[in-house]
């Protein structure tokens, strides 16, 4: 019995020996495996915004293939430069693996259109129809149209990237001008007339009764709006206020009741006044 048992205890081992071996082998297989499937893998190189000759180099080393699927316009990339790749940076990629890129033909050139003289909504809209967009704006009082574009940079009919702002210098009309309103009271209207025309003010005329007493005669300045001395934009309005005559007398049975009121009434024709009595002749008076 001893010697069955030690038999068993020996083949015991063996098997487990024999397990032992066939893991390593498997294991060392498997690793072998993995090291030689792996071994023609790499992450793709990152070629975004570099040009042709290098990306070519940097995708030979990697032992892959560069293909151009297509070109576009773009403002961040110069002309022959990468802008972008399928399949994208870091991805692996097996040996011979091609990636395709997209080359910028660079930034695309416009005129840029002649703005003089147009608003400025007109100057927006023509400059978004021409790929460009309205850059700074200043503005200065200037003799001409209020809101009119003065001049732009760059400047017209110049070539400029597509989508690049337009400077532009747009006016806020002739600065306004103020002078001392005269003092027209007491002048006849003809004269107060003139007088604020030659300054560059505009009268406005407007007639009134004079105060009773006042001694003011037709045709006189009164007064005044704006007051003498106040400051007012040239063109601007001056009021005068005109003396005019008095209203002619009324005639008629309403005014001979009015020139008869506050007189006493009368309570008939006057009374007759009696003869005198003839003087009496005395006896013994002259003969």
């Amino acid at each position: 019995m001893m010697k069955i048992g030690r038999l068993f205890v020996g083949l015991g081992k063996g098997v487990l020996f024999l397990f032992f071996l066939l893991a390593v082998a498997v294991g060392t297989l498997w690793l072998t495996l993995r090291v030689a499937t792996h071994a023609d893998e790499m992450p793709a190189p990152d070629l975004v915004g570099r040009d042709m000759v290098s990306a070519l180099e940097r995708v030979r080393s990697a032992r892959l293939n560069l293909k151009v699927t297509g070109e576009q316009y773009d403002a961040t990339q110069a002309k022959s430069h990468v802008v972008s790749q399928d399949p994208p940076p870091g991805t692996t990629l097996r040996e011979g693996r091609t990636i395709s890129v997209v080359v910028s033909l660079g930034a695309q050139e416009v005129v840029v259109p002649d703005l003089a003289g147009q608003s400025l909504r007109q100057a927006e809209l023509g400059l978004y129809k021409s790929g460009l967009k309205r850059g700074r704006v200043a503005r200065v009082s200037y003799a001409g149209e209020r809101d009119a574009v003065l001049s732009q940079y760059p400047p017209a009919r110049s070539i400029a990237n597509r989508g690049t702002p337009i400077d532009l210098l747009i006016s806020m009309g002739a600065p306004e001008v103020l002078i001392r309103v005269p003092d027209v009271a007491g002048q006849a209207q003809a004269q107060a007339e003139e007088e604020l025309r030659k300054i560059g003010l505009a009268p406005a005329v407007k007639q009134q009764d004079a105060p009773q007493g006042g001694g003011a005669k037709k045709g006189i300045v009164l007064e005044q709006n704006p007051k003498a001395g106040m400051p007012a934009a040239v063109g601007s309005a001056v009021e005068i206020v005109v003396a005019r005559s008095k209203p002619a007398p009324a005639t008629g049975p309403a005014a001979a009741a009015d020139k008869t009121e506050g007189r006493k009434p009368s309570l008939g024709p006057p009374a007759e006044k009696a003869p005198s009595p003839a003087p009496n002749k005395t006896p013994g008076g002259p003969r």
